[in-house]
């Protein structure tokens, strides 16, 4: 009997920490691969400037360029308020995917994969101090741009919840701006 419990505990305790296991730069990039195509907005659920995209040609599209060396993802294109935000792994090494935002707002903060909070249902991208001074300038610009990106992925991979959040502001909390897209 006390084999079984110890068994189980054991089982127990390998399923809690393989749950909790941090994705690899290539397991964030893969997903990110998934996005690739159009997708469209779900009436009624989109806060910030995703509400000002309604002249979009589609909500966002993610497309794999250099022989799938790259995600782009285009918010709102065709709108006055189309974004760029570009993914790659940095160099050989493999060990991070990194992103740059063209904004709206004249910027381009630069992003670095959160790899120990990224799950396969949320990842997280997060302003890099290392390539960018906006994630800690006091200029007018430093205050309004997007510290960090999450992409939430629900019902096998057919909706997106992007979250782009400025800097201080928190997950599901008012104030950002969140998109709602359908394949």
């Amino acid at each position: 009997m006390l084999k079984k419990i110890s068994m189980a505990l054991l089982s127990s305790l390998i399923l809690t920490l393989s749950a909790h296991a941090e994705l690899s730069s290539t397991e964030i990039f893969e997903t990110l691969q998934t996005f690739d195509g159009e997708w469209d907005f779900i009436e009624g659920k989109q806060r910030g400037s995703c509400s000002k995209g309604k002249n979009a040609t589609s909500a966002i599209r993610f497309k794999m360029i250099g022989k799938a060396t790259a995600v782009q993802e285009n918010l709102m294109p065709g709108s006055s308020y189309q974004m760029v935000t570009m993914y790659h792994v940095e160099d050989l090494n493999e060990k991070d995917v990194i992103g740059t935002h063209y904004c709206v707002k004249k910027n381009q903060p630069a992003y670095r994969a959160d790899l120990e909070n990224s799950t396969d249902e949320k990842l997280i991208f997060k302003c890099d101090k290392t390539r960018t001074k906006l994630c800690t300038s006091e200029e007018p610009y430093g205050g309004s741009y997007v510290d960090s990106i999450v992409y939430e992925i629900m019902d096998d991979g057919d909706t997106l919840t992007v979250h782009y959040m400025g800097r201080g502001q928190k997950l599901n909390e008012p104030g950002y701006t969140r998109c709602k897209f359908n394949r």
